[in-house]
Order: structure tokens, then sequence, then C-alpha cells
């Protein structure tokens, strides 16, 4: 690829069931041009490999223990001027791309997110749910690092969150999207903990 404009970065251990999901989200975008799908997988008893393109994986020797060190370096592996954030275990709609760059650019922001999502529960959708972090965000790579992204210690989420929002030229949409504007489905729930979650049963049947 000559050029990434954005980089959706995805960080994982022990959970490829839900690294295939996140792969399936990245192949359904209908933004195709100067986009990357970045893996980055500490676990380091399960190598990863992907041959679709536009997939980068980096399999580590050694686990980063530290949740918020590990969000850090895998940004600064990223190669687009945007970051696209892209949890292993929730579900980014074919048009989450393509709006949020749009949204971005329309409002000149270096940090924008639509505050509402879909909620997956134990095998349903719930009611639209607001979500603080960000997840399902559309951010600046130098921004996050320059702000010093998540900060070891905390929350991994909340403090890039925070951290971001408070020197970021940012837009956080609080009112209720149509449901066609939606782009991001939380998941937690089934028998598989990490974070927010997500079970193995509940992965493999979620796309059908």
């Amino acid at each position: 690829m000559d050029h990434v404009e954005i980089s959706c970065v995805c960080v994982t251990h022990g959970r490829p069931y839900l690294v295939e999901e996140a792969i399936e989200s990245y192949r359904r975008q209908t933004l195709k041009e100067g986009v990357e799908l970045l893996i980055v997988n500490d676990c380091p008893e399960q190598t990863l490999t992907c041959r679709l393109p536009g997939v980068r994986i980096v399999n580590l020797r050694h686990p980063i223990t530290d949740l918020a060190a590990k969000f850090n370096w895998a940004v600064k592996q990223a190669a687009g001027e945007w970051v696209a954030w892209w949890e292993d275990d929730d579900i980014s709609l074919p048009h989450r791309l393509e709006y949020s760059i749009s949204m971005a650019s329309m409002h000149n922001v270096d940090y924008w997110k639509q505050c509402k999502a879909w909620n997956w529960n134990h095998g349903r959708i719930d009611a639209l749910g607001h979500n603080l972090y960000f997840g399902n965000g559309m951010f600046k790579r130098d921004l996050y690092l320059n702000s010093g992204g998540a900060t070891p210690g905390g929350w991994a989420d909340s403090t890039a969150h925070d951290n971001m929002a408070a020197t970021a030229r940012s837009r956080f949409v609080e009112e209720d999207p149509e449901p066609p504007d939606v782009y991001w489905v939380y998941c937690w729930g089934g028998r598989c903990f990490h974070d927010s979650g997500g079970g193995e049963q509940d992965s493999l049947t979620r796309f059908k």
C-alpha cells in the first residue's frame, strides 16, 4: 500500500476467535483506499497470520503487562495520520470509517466520535447506549501521542479519552442519532472476559 490515511488499531491477547471478527469488520468497510488494520498481538503462545490486503499483524515475543502501555505502543506503530480504535470484541459496521472521517473533516476536529452505540448483551441487541470512551473514536495519531495517550496504571480507554479531549479540537455527538448513522456495536458478556469481554459462542454468531 502506497499511502495510509487511516490506521485501524486493534490490540489483542489470547482471543483469536474475536480477532477473526475484528478482521471481518475491517473487510466489510465501505472505505477501501488508504486504510490499514494494524493488529498488535502480545500473546507469544499464539502467532496470528492473515493474508487479507491491508491487514498488518505485529506478533510480540513478550506480553506488555500494562494495558495503557500496550495501547500507546500500538498507536506508535500506526502508519496513518488518523487512528480508528478497533476493539477486538466489538463490531464496526461497514460505514464506520467512511462516516467518521467525513464527520471529522466536516467539523474540522482532531477527535470525533458518536457517543451512542448499539449494545450487544449476551446474544441480543439492546437499545442504544451511551459510550464514554474512545473505542469507536476517530482521532489523529499525533494528538494521541502528544497528549500522553493512555496513562499507565489507570484505565487505558478512559485516560486516553480524557487526555485527548483536554487538548483536542474535538466533537462528541451526544444526541440520539438516526439508526442508519450508528456505526458501532459495543459487546460484552459470554464466557471470556477481558475489559468488556465477549464470549466465544457469542462471537461466532454475531455476523450471521
